[in-house]
């Protein structure tokens, strides 16, 4: 699907929307609940058999974001090592979505609703807080 981060274009299917749920109206502004969703892809549920503190997790897509990437150009660049999406080695590029620790659901509703919103939460995927070990990223099961 066009438009959608490099991290989740495999696991996405396209489906048609009926118009009234694309088009919800000026209450979209109110709160994150219309400005962010939840993906939910193999690595997600993958999440759920791992024993640590941040999972299981889900995935958190940004409604706005753009691609400053054309869908020519974006097939022709590498993502940078250690991270899960995005064009530079910057901890802090914003690729339109991130990992969301399920436990930690609410928390992150207040501060996406907060006066920073998106830019003051965004965590560049694998990273969670921006902190963790190699070994306690989503997915550091798979190297095994």
């Amino acid at each position: 699907m066009p438009g959608l981060p490099r991290g989740l274009e495999a696991d996405c299917r396209a489906t048609q929307l009926p118009r009234s749920v694309i088009s919800i109206g000026p209450a979209r502004h109110s709160t994150p609940r219309y400005e962010y969703c939840l993906f939910v892809d193999s690595l997600c549920l993958e999440s759920l058999e791992q024993p640590a503190l941040n999972f299981p997790v889900v995935k958190l897509l940004c409604r706005d974001w753009t691609d400053p990437l054309s869908p020519q150009d974006r097939q022709s660049v590498l993502v940078h090592p250690g991270f899960r999406d995005g064009i530079t080695e910057y901890y802090d590029e914003d690729v339109g979505w991130m990992c969301m620790p399920v436990s930690a659901y609410v928390d992150w509703y207040a501060r996406l609703h907060g006066i920073n919103g998106w830019e003051g939460t965004h965590v560049r995927p694998p990273y969670i807080y921006g902190f963790e070990t190699e070994d306690e990223l989503p997915g550091a099961w798979r190297r095994y």
